[in-house]
């Protein structure tokens, strides 16, 4: 088996929505659901049918399987769908909501940007009102502004960095996508 890091890799870089739903969603069964609801009551929270899902996993198990340099791609990719369908006591899903931090995080590794998260942790607006006082608008302090001026040139030099990695992916993707046609 192969380490941690060189597996969070080929699972980060191959996994696509289905296979994130299909492992972090939370199991539903609609008809219960619908009896307990109301009637003037719509169902807000999306839900899927797990069958929707599998071929789009098991492709990117298959991809996981090759990442990992596993001899039997598909029976890799089998096992795992097999073991995840068995978690699920519904045909349908309910997809997780993942955190700001977590999405970020995930972002950060995917694309090989740094400093993002850290950014984001750090984020303050340097907006002081005083709504007890009836203080409409804010104090800043120049040491304030030119910091926010400095922070602002920061997160764009980040965001800067994060749209060349989507640009460059979706080249890479394009290239593929050629080679195939």
């Amino acid at each position: 088996m192969p380490g941690k890091d060189k597996f969070r890799y080929a699972f980060i870089t191959n996994i696509t929505h289905p296979s994130f739903v299909l492992l972090f969603g939370h199991s539903v069964n609609l008809e219960t659901l619908n009896k307990k609801k109301q009637k003037y009551e719509t169902l807000a929270i999306p839900t899927y049918k797990i069958e929707d899902f599998l071929p789009y996993a098991q492709q990117d198990f298959i991809e996981v399987g090759k990442s990992l340099g596993i001899s039997s791609t598909t029976e890799f990719a089998r096992d795992v769908i097999s073991h995840l369908k068995s978690g699920f006591n519904s045909s349908s899903v309910v997809p997780p909501y993942p955190s700001f931090d977590l999405m970020i995080s995930l972002t950060e590794k995917w694309s090989g940007v740094k400093g993002l998260n850290a950014k984001y942790d750090e984020y303050s607006a340097f907006i002081h009102a005083y709504p007890d006082t009836l203080i409409v608008f804010p104090f800043s302090s120049a040491l304030e502004v030119k910091t926010f001026r400095y922070e602002l040139s920061q997160v764009d030099k980040i965001v800067r960095e994060l749209t060349d990695a989507y640009i460059t992916h979706l080249r890479n993707v394009k290239a593929i996508l050629s080679s195939i046609s």
